[in-house]
C-alpha cells in the first residue's frame, strides 16, 4: 500500500479509542456546577396549565432551586410554588445543577431562551420585572412612534400632506337572481325608450 507506515497504522488503531474515552479535561472537577449558591439557568420553554397557572421547564445552570425562592426571568417574576420533574407529576422540594424541572409560581409566561436567575426576596424580582415590562412597552410604542413619523415624513415628502388623494375600493355586490333580473329588464327598457 502507497504512503503505509508502521505510525500511521498505530495512528489508525488508536482513533477509536480515543473517541470513546473522555478527555481528562472533562472528567476534571473544574466542570462540576457549585451547588451551594443561588439558582440561575434558562426557560425552555413555558405555558399556561389547567389548574396550575403559568408552568415553565427551566434548565438550571448553576446553584440549587428550592420551593418558596424569589426569582426572575425575562418580564415574568414570582415564587416557586412547585417543582415539578419530567414527568409532571412528581413534587420535588430542590433541583440541583444541570436538571431540567417544571417552576410553578410565574407571574406571567417568560419567553423562551429567558435567563432564570433567583432573586433576594420577591419584592426586588417584582420591581425588576416591572421595570424590564415598563422598557418593553417604552421600546415598542419607540418603535411605533418611529414607524408613524417616518410615514407622515414620507407623506410630506412627497407633496401629499394637506391634500386629498383619491383611493380605489373594490366592492363586490352580492345579490339575487332576482335583482338582477329587474336590473337587466330597467336595461332593456331604457334601451328601447331611448331608441325610440
Amino acid at each position: 500500500m502507497e504512503g503505509w507506515s508502521e505510525a500511521t497504522e498505530k495512528a489508525t488503531c488508536r482513533l477509536p479509542t480515543q473517541l470513546t474515552t473522555p478527555p481528562d479535561w472533562l472528567l476534571s472537577s473544574q466542570l462540576k456546577a457549585n451547588p451551594d449558591r443561588d439558582a440561575v439557568g434558562v426557560v425552555v420553554e413555558a405555558k399556561l396549565e389547567k389548574g396550575l397557572g403559568t408552568v415553565a421547564t427551566v434548565l438550571v445552570q448553576k446553584g440549587t432551586l428550592k420551593v418558596g425562592d424569589a426569582f426572575i426571568a425575562g418580564e415574568a417574576s414570582g415564587k416557586v410554588r412547585a417543582l415539578l420533574a419530567d414527568d409532571g407529576k412528581t413534587r420535588l422540594d430542590e433541583a440541583p445543577p444541570s436538571t431540567p424541572i417544571k417552576v410553578v409560581g410565574f407571574s406571567g409566561v417568560p419567553a423562551a431562551g429567558d435567563v432564570f436567575i433567583v432573586a433576594d426576596d420577591e419584592q426586588l424580582a417584582r420591581e425588576l420585572a416591572e421595570n424590564r415590562q415598563r422598557l418593553a412597552r417604552e421600546k415598542s410604542s419607540e418603535s411605533y412612534q418611529k414607524g408613524l413619523m417616518s410615514n407622515v415624513a414620507d407623506l410630506i415628502a412627497n407633496g401629499l400632506a394637506g391634500r386629498k388623494t383619491e383611493k380605489e375600493m373594490s366592492v363586490i355586490i352580492k345579490a339575487d337572481v332576482q335583482v338582477r333580473r329587474r336590473e337587466e329588464r330597467s336595461e332593456e327598457l331604457k334601451a328601447t325608450f331611448f331608441t325610440r
